[in-house]
């Protein structure tokens, strides 16, 4: 695997970890307003 590549794969599961975390967010933040 070319340097680029390891980049590009290092990119996309970073990527995929922060919408996996926005995701998270947004699921926790709609059970808190079912709460209210």
């Amino acid at each position: 695997m070319s340097s680029q590549e390891e980049l590009v794969s290092e990119f996309n599961a970073s990527v995929e970890e922060d919408l996996n975390k926005r995701k998270r967010s947004i699921e926790e933040g709609e059970a808190l307003d079912k709460e209210i």
